[in-house]
């Protein structure tokens, strides 16, 4: 009899043991991230790219305030707000600056997510002429509350010319 009672009270344990592994899961499951949040996180990037007109502000909000920015047209790790809101400044300040998006991938992984693709900077440079900066980015988000997703790390680097490298 003790047997059964040791074996039955193992079962109820083994039982009550995956009743909460699937309800844990199931309720982590519900914060799962998707492409479509990632996607909605980095247009707000770009629209504020677009927008800024030297006024950083608005990019910066999307960067953790121990975010890491390896930037394009610069051989500096920034590691702190005001370097990235320095930089942001200089770079939005070019005369009609917007960048399109021509390459987009999601990796997910609970409340990180990575992002990768190409882009290309359009600007007004000298005399008013048009410009343009085609390069490969790398974001590394992080969930910090509710819905809202932070850059925590970006990197973002001109794109070879294939010509030079055959």
């Amino acid at each position: 009899m003790t047997k059964i009672i040791k074996y039955s009270t193992c079962y109820i344990f083994v039982i009550i043991l995956c009743a909460l592994s699937a309800s844990a899961c199931s309720s982590s499951n519900a914060s799962v991230v998707t492409r479509a949040d990632i996607n909605e996180a980095y247009q707000s990037w770009t629209k504020a790219i677009d927008t800024a007109n030297g006024d950083p502000s608005k990019i910066v909000a999307l960067y953790a305030d121990n975010a890491v920015l390896m930037p394009m047209l610069s051989d500096k790790m920034l590691t702190s707000k005001s370097q990235i809101t320095d930089y942001f400044k200089k770079f939005t300040s070019y005369k009609n600056i917007t960048v399109s998006t021509k390459k987009f991938n999601v990796q997910a992984y609970g409340d990180i997510a990575v992002a990768n693709g190409t882009y290309t900077f359009y600007y007004l440079g000298k005399h008013d002429k048009s410009e343009s900066v085609e390069a490969r980015f790398t974001f590394v988000y992080q969930k910090a509350g509710g819905d809202k997703w932070l850059i925590v790390s970006q990197h973002s680097s001109v794109l070879p010319d294939e010509n030079k490298i055959k």
